[in-house]
């Protein structure tokens, strides 16, 4: 039994090497393409998210919705960053206006853009196997960043409940929107109220700095409770008015592509009612 343990100890410490010589000295960010090979970077995996979802084009099968194609024409890439979404009527004192084609959407987004790089010969293909559908144009609307959040905890917690901000007491100024960010004007935390399009009033602690910590304190009951959260989704805005409109090209591939060509570069939030709502980077 002794040599058995044995045995099994250094068939596991072999594999533990094994395992760090595949990933030691090489970062996330890193890739096994060699400058000196002569040939052109064809990587087409950009993050996690993209190794993902990424399959061949071949392999399109039944799937429906949008996806990148990719530089080497054989791979495509689903989009993954799906984005939360509220249109709003009116946004920290500013208002966007109450009609159908008024207003502007706020946005959430737990990772970054898509990228699409438009210059090195990727596009947005859409993908529809089940229905009748060939859309004319897609809906595009500039985004700007307004700040980063936690909306899995701060969404629905209103000013009025919370005693405590970042080691500071606003139990005074909690109820008075203006009083309340200048107590937090030196935290780089500010409370940004808006108006949905229904005529309902909301609001958002949002910070200016990604993946900061945001800690408050408040009573429930007679209990006194301190939590702390990590702002790390990012709230953007985007005005209607703004929309560009990008064209739809058929083509006999099994996809058709949406023409990006004449879009100026930027973030943009993607809306289709059949496919759903996605932050994207056109480059």
């Amino acid at each position: 039994m002794k040599k058995i343990g044995i045995i099994l100890l250094c068939v596991s410490l072999l594999m533990v090497m094994t395992a760090c010589g595949n990933f030691g000295g090489q970062t996330p960010t890193e890739t096994n393409s060699s400058p000196s090979s002569g040939t052109a970077d064809n990587t087409i995996q950009t993050s996690d998210s993209d190794a993902q979802y990424s399959t061949s084009i071949d392999s399109l099968g039944s799937s429906n919705g949008f996806f990148r194609l990719n530089r080497s024409a054989d791979t495509i890439t689903s989009f993954w960053n799906e984005a939360g979404h509220s249109k709003v009527a009116e946004f920290d004192g500013k208002e966007y206006g109450y009609l159908y084609d008024e207003g502007a959407y706020l946005c959430t987004g737990s990772k970054e853009p898509m990228m699409i790089d438009v210059s090195s010969g990727e596009n947005m293909i859409i993908v529809e196997t089940q229905y009748n559908y060939s859309p004319e144009e897609i809906n595009l609307y500039p985004l700007s960043v307004v700040g980063y959040g936690n909306e899995a905890v701060l969404d629905n917690l209103k000013p009025e409940r919370i005693e405590e901000i970042q080691g500071i007491d606003i139990s005074s100024v909690n109820s008075d929107i203006d009083a309340l960010n200048q107590a937090l004007s030196g935290t780089g935390i500010r409370y940004y109220p808006y108006t949905n399009s229904s005529g309902y009033d909301y609001g958002v602690f949002l910070s200016g700095d990604k993946n900061s910590m945001f800690e408050y304190a408040w009573y429930e009951g007679t209990q006194y409770k301190f939590e702390e959260a990590e702002m790390y989704y990012t709230y953007y805005l985007a005005p209607l008015k703004d929309e560009v409109q990008a064209s739809v090209e058929k083509t006999t591939n099994g996809y058709f592509v949406v023409d990006l060509s004449n879009v100026p570069k930027g973030e943009y939030l993607v809306y289709e009612e059949y496919y759903g709502w996605y932050l994207i980077d056109i480059q």
